[in-house]
């Protein structure tokens, strides 16, 4: 059965039964057992384990010389029957069970050293184990992981462009850990004990809150994967969050005006954007034209404290996030957002250039200049999307008549084919008719001429006779029969003259 196929299937169906010493007390235990070390640390036990038709073919294997009437009949059985008649009667051949025990141990060897690869590589790379990230203690561990100064810069600049030597060593073994390596090392280090610092953000913070290595032992470790997918769920939530804020009106009445207020005070306002229309009739800049970074504290007073009303379902520690990212400079590159004034809500208007975070002095300056650069340049663009449509609809054009014509022209050769064809079937058809008919020609003046020579053999004779009735009346057929074989000749000789 071995010889037919290499599977380990069969090989295990082989050996059930047989038994192996593991001691000097006699101590056996079967020869191949998927329950035992080695199989037991397999993944794939199925690839091993034989399959029911397997077991029923070795059950009539072993049970092929046996011619007694109660010879088993395994077709209907179950595979524990199956099991308990193979354990029952094990291969007793000693050549066979020699064999079989030198296979077994082969196998069991390579497969213990498989697990104990597989087992080096994950000490390496340990597998993910422990608890999943629940609650806000192995979050705020990983925000704080953003906080450290190692990690801050290269978390900054984590977009950079690369180098060529960087992208060649990307995959080398001493290439420099990326921000994310490093975060989830930090994240998983036993020497990494911080504590939150009190925010006002929620009142879940007003205290500070030990995030240390032992308060998070039980939860999965980090890795790089991981940390990027937990940083971008996170600032997908805070994104939401922020959002809601802005335009609940938090962002804008956050900020209070007092009436003796001086513009001049703000001239270098660099907690503002300028939008359009923002300046009033003496070119000064007017308080509803302020506004302050979408997300920002700067500039507004008591606005803050209202964010947890914004939360919904989310966690608190995304406010935490928030406050975070706010107060270490990791905001813009974290939550980074184009401008209300950087797009434009179609492809054919284009928004007004306005100048943002500039002194009041400047703000007059070149606006007009700018205003006819922009109105010539938006000339030029759609001068030149006229021209490259015009240029489309041409190629189009071309290539819709070029495609008719190569039609015409695959038609044309395509109707020249078929005539061809039927003309070639007709000739063959009127040569076929006319070989036939010569052929029919052939013999109609052979057996006319036969006729002929059997009449003047009849005329010769009946001169003998005297009987000149009948000596007319042979003359006469004869003359018929010869007109009638040179008719044939006729016709014969003028189908050649037309076949040549």
């Amino acid at each position: 059965m071995l010889g037919h196929s290499n599977r380990l299937s069969v090989l295990y169906a082989l050996c059930i039964g047989l038994k192996e010493t593991l001691d000097d007390n006699g101590t056996t235990s079967p020869l191949m057992d998927l329950n035992e070390i080695p199989f037991k640390n397999m993944k794939k036990k199925k690839d091993i384990k034989p399959s029911l038709d397997v077991l029923r073919e070795e059950v009539r294997r072993r049970s092929c010389p046996d011619s007694s009437p109660t010879k088993p009949k395994p077709n209907g059985w179950s595979a524990k029957k199956c099991l308990d008649w193979l354990e029952a009667n094990p291969i007793t051949s000693a050549d066979d069970v020699c064999f079989l025990v030198r296979r077994a141990r082969a196998v069991k060897q390579v497969v213990t050293n498989a697990t104990q690869k597989a087992g080096s590589t994950s000490s390496t790379q340990p597998a993910e184990q422990g608890n999943k990230w629940v609650g806000p203690l192995p979050y705020l561990r990983l925000i704080h992981c953003l906080m450290e100064d190692d990690i801050k810069g290269k978390y900054i600049h984590r977009g950079d462009p690369k180098s060529i030597q960087e992208i060649d060593a990307r995959r080398s073994n001493v290439r420099a850990e990326d921000v994310f390596e490093m975060i989830s090392n930090r994240w998983n280090s036993d020497s990494f004990n911080p504590t939150t610092h009190i925010s006002n953000c929620h009142y879940d913070y007003s205290e500070e809150i030990d995030i240390g290595f032992d308060t998070t032992i039980e939860f999965a470790r980090a890795s790089p994967t991981k940390v990027k997918d937990k940083l971008a769920k996170m600032r997908s939530d805070l994104s939401h969050i922020i959002h809601k804020w802005e335009r609940s009106g938090q962002g804008e009445s956050g900020h209070i005006h007092d009436d003796d207020d001086n513009d001049d005070d703000i001239e270098d306002c660099a907690d503002y954007e300028v939008v359009e229309g923002g300046q009033n009739s003496t070119g000064e800049c007017a308080p509803s034209a302020r506004r302050f970074k979408w997300g920002r504290s700067e500039g507004r007073q008591g606005a803050f404290d209202c964010r947890e009303s914004f939360l919904g379902a989310n966690p608190s520690y995304l406010l935490y996030f928030w406050d975070v990212l706010d107060q270490h400079n990791l905001f813009n590159t974290t939550m980074n957002r184009l401008s209300d004034e950087a797009g434009a809500s179609s492809g054919n208007e284009v928004p007004t250039i306005v100048r943002i975070n500039e002194g009041k002095s400047s703000r007059t300056t070149g606006i007009d200049d700018v205003s006819v650069f922009v109105q010539n340049f938006k000339d030029v663009i759609v001068e030149a999307s006229k021209d490259a449509t015009r240029a489309a609809d041409r190629r189009h054009e071309e290539n819709k008549q070029d495609k008719e014509r190569r039609h015409q022209e695959a038609q044309q050769a395509e109707d020249n084919r078929v005539r061809m064809k039927t003309t070639a079937a007709d000739n063959r058809v009127i040569l076929q008719a006319d070989l036939e008919h010569k052929g029919y020609l052939k013999r109609r003046i052979d057996s006319l001429t036969d006729e002929a020579r059997k009449i003047r053999f009849k005329i010769f004779t009946s001169g003998d006779n005297n009987n000149k009735k009948e000596d007319e009346f042979y003359r006469m057929e004869l003359e018929i029969l010869e007109k009638e074989i040179g008719k044939c000749n006729s016709e014969l000789h003028h189908q050649d003259v037309g076949t040549n």
